[in-house]
């Protein structure tokens, strides 16, 4: 159990893995399973930070709603 009096520091992972912007969401699942990660910072061509993503964030633009949600 972690002490709600610990730092970020003291439980962050200090191993950054980043994926670039222009990849393929294919290729960035891929990379989150690979290196047992569940979200990545986002780098641009010149390697500054450009955001973040997570799957929840590729599983957001995937998901379609059934059809009768837009009846209600």
């Amino acid at each position: 159990m972690v002490c709600m009096s610990k730092r970020v520091r003291d439980i962050m992972r200090s191993n950054v893995y980043t994926i670039k912007e222009d990849q393929k969401i294919s290729d960035l699942l891929n990379f989150f399973v690979e290196n047992d990660i569940s979200g990545a910072p986002v780098t641009g061509k010149d390697d500054t930070l450009t955001g973040i993503i997570t799957p929840i964030d590729v599983f957001e633009q995937i998901h379609e709603y059934p059809s009768y949600i837009d009846t209600m």
